[in-house]
């Protein structure tokens, strides 16, 4: 069996998001593999190394060009053929600071 949680479960843009989980029973060399979705689409891939004591962690920076979109994102992440484990966060993208759009030359 596999599990994943994030550190937190609301982010803004620019956070740093912290996945992790455990596998209860490695399976030689085989990594787990991480996708993250908004509303169906893949905006992140990534293969994670499990280590010795079968906990695995990966990071990702909430910003760039896939991060256009707040609301729900999901978290999945697969472990050999069958074990598979979900969770779910929230991402709110900064407000812009108009005061400097309207910044007077003098």
């Amino acid at each position: 069996l596999i599990s994943v949680q994030t550190n937190d479960d609301n982010y803004d843009e620019g956070d740093t998001i912290v996945i992790s989980g455990e596998i209860s029973t490695i399976i030689g060399d085989t990594q787990v593999t991480l996708q993250l979705f908004k509303e169906g689409n893949m905006i992140e891939i990534a293969q994670i190394k499990v280590s010795q004591d079968g906990n695995y962690s990966y990071a990702i920076i909430a910003e760039g060009n896939l991060w256009k979109n707040q609301g729900e994102y999901t978290v999945k992440v697969t472990y050999g053929e069958s074990n598979m484990a979900e969770t779910i966060f929230s991402f709110t993208l900064k407000k812009a600071d108009f005061k400097n759009f309207f910044k007077r030359v003098g």
